[in-house]
């Protein structure tokens, strides 16, 4: 195991920018051009450096096997949070995306293409790897972002007083990259656009159909009140049907003596998409295309047979009242189910596919009123694809 510091040119951004620092695994070989490893952008906090690239966290990983050997880099770059400025005479982001992930492919022995590149980052280096996660989604295999910077809003207007008081102390920071503190005269755009659950619902559709993973994590008593941003990044990705995994940590500070076993989960999670070490979970499209018995849940969920799911007919104030769990409830006892599968159906059908199929009638095979047409003859009604899907 190595580690250098080393500086190259740039014009993008002034010092420190240009400067970063590399972990070589145990098993990298100088002299061995044939011998490549995953790239892992380690994103420093505020106020940070290439120096607080952490040795200790990825030798415990590498020794305890949960991470692959992979080379680590850390850039530093200030208080910059990563982001282009208004008038474009620092262009942090730029510099991370087109010179320095492309200058480091070149000189060490790395993977080239996504599957192998990797960009995680604690507090300001969590919220710039989320804003260039979600900018440039085709880069990364998986995008990992530990207490990060960000606010629960996705357009400066709904920015609350409550969540800037920490950049109070940063004002100058500030008014570099955005052109004034809030609620001065701002580039209202320019925020926006650096505003990670604005670039998510901006960029959607090539944030899915790139396939990254996406890790999301902040402590519920998170000083700097991140838990709110990251909350709040987290149900927008689950809005907008974007598959990511996203912990609270109950207790967890800022920073503080949890980040240890909190950046051990991160690696892991980085270490299991390395190793695609995922278990496939059948999406309710293919559960509903794979198993006919499916139709009689498709038609009580659209209604159509809602009545069925009561004991008794007469009982007008369940059928006045029928909410989500009544009607789960139901159709576990209407379809032989044990309770606890109840959950799971409610959890089937707020899925992004299903809601998909609903909106799609035209579809053969789905929507509300061509629901799946599945025939028994054709097999048998068997399905493999889940535990739940065999049971119905």
């Amino acid at each position: 195991m190595q580690t250098i510091v080393d500086t190259f040119h740039t014009n993008l951004v002034p010092p420190p920018g240009g400067t970063f620092k590399v972990l070589l695994p145990p098993s990298y070989e100088i002299n061995n051009p044939n011998k490549i490893f995953p790239l892992i952008i380690d994103l420093h906090g505020g106020n940070g450096s290439c120096e607080d690239l952490n040795v200790g966290y990825y030798k415990n990983a590498w020794d305890n096997h949960y991470l692959p050997h992979a080379v680590v880099v850390t850039p530093s770059a200030a208080r910059s949070q990563y982001i282009n400025t208004f008038d474009k005479k620092e262009l942090w982001e730029d510099y991370i995306v087109f010179e320095l992930i492309p200058y480091i492919k070149k000189r060490f022995h790395v993977l080239q293409g996504q599957q192998g590149t990797c960009i995680l980052g604690v507090s300001m280096g969590g919220g710039g790897t989320l804003r260039i996660g979600f900018r440039y989604p085709e880069l990364f295999a998986v995008m990992a972002a530990v207490e990060p910077d960000s606010v629960p809003a996705y357009e400066l207007k709904d920015y609350r007083p409550r969540n800037r008081f920490h950049k109070m102390s940063a004002a100058p920071i500030f008014e570099k990259i955005y052109g004034s503190f809030p609620p001065k005269k701002i580039h209202t755009n320019h925020w926006n656009l650096n505003n990670a659950p604005y670039i998510a619902r901006m960029n959607e559709g090539r944030i899915k159909r790139s396939g990254i993973r996406i890790y999301m994590e902040c402590g519920n008593l998170d000083d700097l009140l991140f838990f709110e941003g990251t909350e709040f990044t987290h149900r927008a990705l689950w809005r907008l049907g974007i598959k990511h995994e996203y912990r609270s940590v109950d207790g967890a500070h800022h920073i503080g003596p949890s980040i240890t076993h909190r950046f051990e989960d991160c690696l892991k999670y980085i270490g299991k998409v390395l190793n695609n070490d995922f278990i496939h979970v059948p999406t309710v499209a293919e559960i509903v295309i794979s198993n006919p018995k499916f139709q009689k849940l498709v038609q009580m969920m659209n209604g159509e047979d809602v009545n069925s799911i009561y004991h008794d007919d007469n009982d007008q104030n369940n059928k006045k009242n029928n909410n989500d769990e009544d009607i789960t409830k139901g159709l576990a006892e209407s379809l032989d189910l044990d309770s606890g599968d109840s959950i799971a159906i409610m959890n089937l059908f707020m899925e992004p596919e299903y809601k998909k199929m609903l909106d799609e009638d035209s579809k053969p095979g789905y929507g509300l009123k061509g629901s799946p047409k599945v025939k028994e003859e054709e097999d048998g009604g068997d399905n493999n694809n889940s535990e739940l899907a065999s049971k119905l």
